[in-house]
């Protein structure tokens, strides 16, 4: 099977309100094969524009489980509400880097607040 771009538009974000594990599942092939890969997703208002997030395999909100699952932690997501583009770009210890998955990121702003003493 050749290798290709995947469409993945994430539900929907509150802001300020915990996310939780989304898992991304490849076909269990050698192309796929992630143990020992960097992985990288970067945020942006728009392509070309200033990163406003980076999640990764580095700084411990993305995490490789198994050779062929990547799995985008559960955490709070700290960004102003908006429509966010990404794409998640594989580093392989054999030095292809590659990018499988792009998408939209909505976040939705929370109304009811309340502050808690």
């Amino acid at each position: 099977m050749a290798e290709q771009l995947h469409n993945y538009d994430f539900p929907e974000a509150k802001e300020g309100n915990s996310y939780y594990r989304v898992r991304f599942k490849f076909a269990q092939e050698d192309v796929y094969y992630l143990p020992g890969a960097k992985v990288y997703m970067q945020l942006r208002r728009k392509p070309g524009q200033l990163v406003v997030a980076e999640l990764s395999t580095e700084n411990g909100k993305l995490e490789i489980s198994g050779n062929y699952w990547l799995d985008f932690l559960n955490q709070i997501i700290n960004l102003p509400s908006g429509i966010y583009y990404y794409d998640i770009l594989f580093v392989f210890p054999d030095g292809r880097r590659r990018t499988y998955i792009e998408g939209k990121f909505p976040v939705k702003a929370v109304i009811t607040t309340k502050k808690i003493v």
